[in-house]
């Protein structure tokens, strides 16, 4: 009998490394993702001018994802609950509520971030920014993705899916790098 108790006690080491391994590869992917554009105008440019402008705009640009980064985080052990008790109606809330209020205050946030992006260049850097305008509106709608993206990996990971969000950040991390090839 107490071995069975010991058994049953037991910490679940291969359920949460099995669990663990996806979402952490996820993470480095989705890291990369947000910082591959930088190395690769490094690798392939090698105009430090050129990547001041894009890392000034990239910068800026990160404010609308940093902003809601917290929703993903908070979610994913929500989701996670209420699939465990089976609560469907909850789960397909939680899925509408955050969708529609991260939406409710990205878009406004983007918009002015794009109709203004050259001025606040000049607010946070100096005039010599305001060429970078363009990539900034690309970024902040680069980074409106990537927020709502983020949202949709928090209800596959809290579904008990890490894997899928593994296989999800890895193939954009790879179209990504693709374009990046492509483009710049």
């Amino acid at each position: 009998r107490g071995q069975n108790t010991a058994q049953n006690s037991a910490f679940p080491w291969k359920k949460i490394i099995s669990f663990a391994i996806p979402v952490t590869v996820a993470s480095l992917a989705f890291t990369l993702l947000r910082n591959m554009n930088v190395l690769f105008l490094k690798a392939l440019l090698n105009d430090n001018y050129v990547i001041g402008l894009y890392t000034a705009a990239y910068t800026l640009s990160t404010a609308t994802f940093m902003i809601f980064l917290s929703l993903p985080l908070t979610l994913t052990p929500v989701i996670s609950r209420a699939l465990a008790v089976q609560n469907m109606e909850k789960v397909r809330r939680y899925g509408r509520e955050s969708l529609r209020y991260l939406l409710l205050l990205l878009l406004p946030i983007s918009a002015f971030i794009a109709a203004t992006a050259p001025e606040l260049l000049s607010l946070f850097y100096s005039s010599t920014y305001e060429s970078a305008g363009k990539v900034l509106i690309l970024l902040t709608i680069s980074s409106a993705f990537l927020s709502v993206f983020s949202i949709f990996s928090s209800f596959v990971t809290g579904s008990g899916n890490p894997k899928k969000e593994m296989y999800w950040s890895l193939m954009l991390t790879v179209a990504l790098a693709g374009l990046n090839l492509l483009l710049i």
